[in-house]
This record gives C-alpha cells, structure tokens and sequence, in this order.
C-alpha cells in the first residue's frame, strides 16, 4: 500500500471524515462536519430495566458545525476550529487527485508535500 499523499489546505476544503494533522505535529485527527454525543453510558442491566419498565433510552444528539467551522475529532475529544485553519491532509494518491481534479485551487491554496514513491 503506498503512503498517503500529504497536502496543506484550508480544512474546508478538505472532505469530510479526512484523516488530517496539525501543521506543527504529528498526532492524527478526523475532520468532521458533524459530531454524535453520546449520554452517560448506563450499566446494561439498567438498561434492560428502563426498557422493561417503557421508559426512552437517551439518543445521542448531533451537532454540526457552523457555517466557518468544522470539528477534529481524536480520542473521543472534538475540537471546533476555524475552516480557514491550515492542515496536512493524509490523503490516498486516488482520493486526493479526485479531489483537486474537482475543484480548482489557486497555487497559494494547497501545497504538495513530496516524498519518495515506489511504484508497484
């Protein structure tokens, strides 16, 4: 399998459920546009209790990011950040070329981190 491509961009151009990194570190996040929280996890007895007795389970609630915004995700922590921040992509070569064939970049938007590729 080859290594991702590397790609520096504005995290709002970057797709949804992208695996990214800070441009200063090496620790990896998803980029999301929306996040699930979830309510205090209950024991499964009490679980099955609630549901005997015909009380409602809590339901995890969705929150989208804000126009200008979008979330890192790690760890089960999210972080809302500014889509204008700048991230490395960690992107597959295919994915990446689809993306940029799609979409046309000024050459002061994204820059192309290189490294050594082998063919198969």
């Amino acid at each position: 399998m080859k290594p991702p491509v590397k790609i520096i961009m504005a995290a709002g151009k970057i797709p949804n459920g992208s695996t990214v990194t800070k441009l200063r570190g090496t620790k990896e996040y998803l980029l999301k546009g929306e996040i699930r929280v979830f309510p205090v996890s209950v024991s499964s007895k009490e679980r099955r209790a609630r549901k005997e007795a015909g009380e409602e389970l809590p339901k995890a609630q969705i929150i989208k990011a804000l126009g200008g915004t979008c979330f890192l995700v790690c760890d089960g922590d999210a972080n809302a950040i500014p889509s204008t921040l700048e991230l490395i992509w960690l992107a597959r070569p295919d994915a990446a070329i689809a993306v940029l064939k799609q979409t046309p970049y000024d050459d002061s938007e994204i820059c192309i981190l290189c490294g050594h590729y082998e063919e198969d």
